[in-house]
């Protein structure tokens, strides 16, 4: 499991994907299916962000997979609440 966060995994991509679009590796139609996954993949988090907003953030898993427990466990912390 990668450490990164899913807008990090997604940017990496996105410049790796000029970066061969640029060099001649890739063409024009893989490049703009990576751009068009990466939009579908965009829109997915927005809608979580949103369903965090109404739901929490506990009762929302994320688009990495992670539970509240393993959010947690990455971030090295404990959290506290106030019932």
């Amino acid at each position: 499991m990668s450490n990164k966060s899913v807008t990090e995994q997604l940017r990496e991509s996105l410049f790796d994907t000029l970066e061969k679009l640029k060099d001649g590796k890739i063409d024009a139609n893989t490049a703009q299916a990576v751009s068009k996954i990466s939009g579908n993949i965009i829109s997915t988090v927005s809608l979580e962000i949103q369903a965090a907003e109404i739901f929490g953030t506990d009762r929302v898993r994320s688009i990495n997979g992670h539970t509240a427990e393993q959010r947690r466990e990455l971030d090295g912390g404990i959290v506290h609440r106030l019932r």
